[in-house]
């Protein structure tokens, strides 16, 4: 009876494993398939040139806020949090440790956005770019907490709003002079809308009536170091590329390169649904 039983389980608990991998590589898919779609589209609207000024930012930008971000995504999916009380004060801790450096680090880009070339990297495309980048650290900071709760549902239904959002925002912007300058501040605004969305809910849902003594800011940077430096290597290998290319090449070189590159990222997202569902698992 008993090794019926454990087999019972032991199958109950594989296929709940299997479903939520499921689940989290379809908010994947949908995110990044329909991301690179909308690329596709915002491509036919400009010419090539301005493209490769769009990706040339957008790369440069995504690689970088990796520093600001200090590794604490996968440090709060390899946390073990018992109590609500403990992963409410985990989370503020994390939060504004991020919100320090991101508010830094955007002072920074505002300052390299006078020095790197306007023919690549255009003010009016730098600076939406970075606010909406800002925004989005948030934004997945807020999805491996949720993803340490198991609460893979709703991570990938906002996944999926905003990539529906911001389809439709390519499809619907006008076609003119400046649609790159109004898709990337319409995109900022969407990631603004996306990371208040996802504070509206964690004030809502994850207040309790007391808070416990969490680690201090030392110790969270210091358990953070090993993921940032294992993130900063996983940025280099994937997205500093594209940065080469437009610093050394320009835009024009970007225009080709890029989406060749956001093709090929396509094929990490099983693995990396993987990871996003063992990780918290194991710790």
């Amino acid at each position: 009876m008993i090794p019926r039983l454990l087999q019972f389980l032991q199958r109950r608990a594989l296929r709940q494993a299997v479903a939520n991998w499921g689940i989290i590589l379809a908010g994947l898919l949908l995110h990044n398939g329909l991301t690179a779609i909308t690329l596709f589209i915002v491509a036919r609207q400009v010419n090539p040139e301005a493209y490769g000024q769009y990706l040339a930012v957008y790369a440069l930008l995504s690689f970088l806020v990796v520093l600001p971000g200090l590794g604490l995504d996968t440090w709060f999916l390899a946390q073990y949090l018992p109590t609500r009380e403990q992963f409410t004060t985990y989370w503020n801790q994390s939060l504004r440790l991020r919100g320090l450096a991101l508010l830094g680090w955007l002072g920074l880009m505002g300052l390299l956005g006078f020095v790197l070339p306007r023919e690549t990297y255009p003010w009016e495309i730098w600076l939406p770019t970075a606010v909406g980048v800002t925004f989005d650290s948030v934004a997945l900071l807020s999805f491996a907490v949720m993803r340490n709760q198991n609460r893979h549902k709703l991570v990938t239904i906002w996944q999926a709003a905003y990539a529906v959002a911001l389809f439709a925002l390519a499809l619907g912007l006008p076609v003119s002079e400046n649609y790159l300058a109004a898709f990337a501040n319409g995109r900022m605004a969407l990631s603004l809308l996306l990371a208040a969305i996802i504070l509206a809910h964690r004030q809502r849902v994850y207040q309790p009536a007391k808070q416990t003594a969490g680690p201090s800011n030392r110790e969270i940077l210091r358990g953070g170091r090993p993921f940032l430096l294992a993130e900063l290597a996983s940025a280099v290998y994937v997205r500093a590329d594209v940065s080469i290319v437009s610093l050394l090449l320009g835009k024009a070189a970007t225009a080709l390169y890029g989406p060749a590159i956001n093709l090929l990222q396509a094929s990490f997202l099983a693995p990396r649904a993987l990871f996003l569902l063992i990780l918290p698992r194991l710790s």
